[in-house]
């Protein structure tokens, strides 16, 4: 009666049984390779891009605002802001007046923002060329007082460059 039965002999089972265990190995394995090469990729990205950043970097040595009256309309004061700017990176930063974008802000809320040279603020002087490492600049910016409304107090300026690199700085602006 056992002589009709067919089973495996324990040799070809411990065989197969090894076959499948050492498969399943080598595929834990090539997965395990696949994900820490995406996540070291993905790491050596966030790498770079950091180091750019790093890199990119303008400070608002000093500001100082004042308000000046606007000829165009009656009753009307312009607020100017005149920044100091020092690139602390070792990267030249280009600067731009269409690229730069402008943020004022007094106590937390939004006064003005936009572009330079796009009504309400417009760059006066500065805004065009390059800020070499270390090299000191002046740029002058011009708030329109029928949009912005900056008058005598506590502002916070917010600059962009393109996305290149981005500051700030608290300062007063004064009546004359």
């Amino acid at each position: 009666m056992l002589k009709n039965r067919k089973s495996l002999s324990p040799i070809i089972a411990v065989i197969l049984i090894l076959m499948m265990t050492i498969a399943g190995a080598a595929a834990a394995f090539f997965w395990f390779v696949r994900m820490q090469s995406e996540l070291q990729g993905g790491t050596e990205t966030y790498s770079d891009e950091l180091s750019e950043k790093i890199s990119s970097r303008i400070e608002i040595t000093e500001a100082e605002g004042k308000t000046t009256y606007n000829l165009t309309q009656e009753d009307a004061w312009n607020a100017n802001a005149t920044l100091y700017l020092q690139n602390r990176g070792t990267k030249t930063i280009s600067i731009n007046d269409s690229k730069i974008t402008a943020i004022l802000r007094q106590d937390g809320n939004t006064v003005c923002s936009g572009v330079a040279n796009v009504n309400p603020i417009k760059c006066i002087s500065g805004c065009t060329g390059t800020i070499k490492e270390n090299e000191l600049i002046q740029i002058i910016m011009e708030f329109n007082a029928t949009t912005c409304n900056a008058n005598e107090g506590r502002y916070k300026l917010t600059l962009d460059f393109n996305g290149e690199t981005s500051t700030a700085k608290e300062f007063d602006i004064k009546e004359l």
